[in-house]
């Protein structure tokens, strides 16, 4: 598997998984807050369906969002904003 950390337009970029952060509460990172505006709030409309859960690191993969170019979104459970760092 190749990683590589771009420095553009997230919803361009053609990429087989684009990982987005999510910290506790939903609270999106500024990165997902780029794709759930790009798709009309779909990062935010499973959020509220619970399908995340609070433990730091669990995961969610969404397949075909509209209005990113990308094939898959994974996100990650960051935990909480205040507490996260490098």
């Amino acid at each position: 598997m190749e990683s590589k950390i771009a420095s553009q337009d997230l919803t361009q970029v053609e990429t087989p998984c684009l990982i987005l952060g999510v910290f506790s509460e939903r609270q999106l990172s500024a990165a997902a807050h780029t794709i759930d505006a790009a798709s009309n709030g779909a990062l935010t409309a499973v959020l509220a369906q619970g399908d995340l859960d609070g433990k730091i690191g669990s995961t969610l993969m969404l397949y075909g969002v509209a209005g990113v170019r990308a094939e898959r979104l994974l996100l990650v459970n960051c935990g909480k904003h205040e507490e996260f760092d490098r």
